[in-house]
């Protein structure tokens, strides 16, 4: 199932993924964000090449255009008669299959603004909103502090109120959060690799085993692009999120916990 014969664009997925996005972690591992950016760097710079092919052929393929291509087919046809209709045929038959470049072009473009832009930011995105959720709940601890004291007060005059164990709650969540928040910050950034290096080596496989000897031609590449950017983006932010998990489900060892909901 996995021969790559008669399956004309497998060689390019297979180099696009070893060569590009393989060995971005080092020892060939992949990390996921360099790999991202890198594979979105060659999209964006291959989307605006053929939007560039795209201009040139429709401003020059044409045997009544002024253009240099169009002043050769021109001659063809003066020329060699019949040879040159067929040439310039010929080229009339590429004007037209250049139609789908800019569709291709905006496409990778998407992708790979995605991938170079969007995916390396996820990070620091999920940071920031973790460390707005950690002052959102600082904010909370500060407006409810007297009516957590007022909840010490015991009517029966023994001991303290019964309404207090949230607050301490509270106390323990604000004390731990933040050294828990950087520590799961560290372990999404190594566990990343690993997983990165196994999602990565594992495509290459499954792309090949779905398309086993059929042809790969632009839409199925162009499909597994769009397949590879929706894994990176759900791999990375799923991962990232152990920001969030981690303190919520430690600090849950000592009770019910403090979630950070925003």
């Amino acid at each position: 199932i996995t021969s790559e014969s008669g399956s004309v664009g497998q060689p390019i997925l297979n180099w696009f993924f070893k060569i590009i996005v393989g060995d971005t972690g080092g020892t060939n591992l992949v990390n996921p964000i360099t790999a991202s950016k890198s594979a979105g760097d060659w999209m964006i710079n291959i989307g605006l090449g053929l939007y560039a092919l795209d201009t040139f052929l429709d401003s020059n393929l044409a045997a009544k255009a002024g253009g240099f291509v169009g002043g050769i087919a021109q001659k063809f046809i003066s020329i060699t008669g019949p040879v040159g209709a067929a040439v310039s045929a010929f080229l009339e038959v590429i004007k037209d299959f250049a139609a789908i470049l800019p569709i291709l072009a905006g496409v990778l473009i998407v992708i790979g603004a995605l991938l170079s832009i969007y995916v390396p930011m996820i990070p620091f995105l999920t940071w920031v909103a973790a460390i707005v959720s950690y002052f959102v709940s600082v904010i909370e601890g500060l407006i409810a502090a007297q009516v957590w004291a007022f909840g010490h007060l015991s009517l029966d005059g023994e001991g303290m109120g019964q309404k207090t164990e949230k607050g301490y709650q509270y106390l323990l969540s604000a004390l731990i959060r933040p050294p828990l928040m950087v520590l799961g910050f560290f372990f999404a950034t190594a566990i990343l690799i690993l997983i990165g290096t196994f999602v990565v080596g594992e495509m290459v496989t499954v792309i090949r085993n779905v398309q086993g000897n059929s042809v790969t031609g632009l839409v199925s590449m162009m499909a597994f692009f769009v397949l590879f950017a929706v894994l990176l983006i759900s791999t990375v932010s799923t991962v990232y999120d152990m920001i969030f998990y981690i303190p919520d489900r430690v600090i849950a060892w000592a009770g019910s916990g403090l979630e950070a909901s925003m």
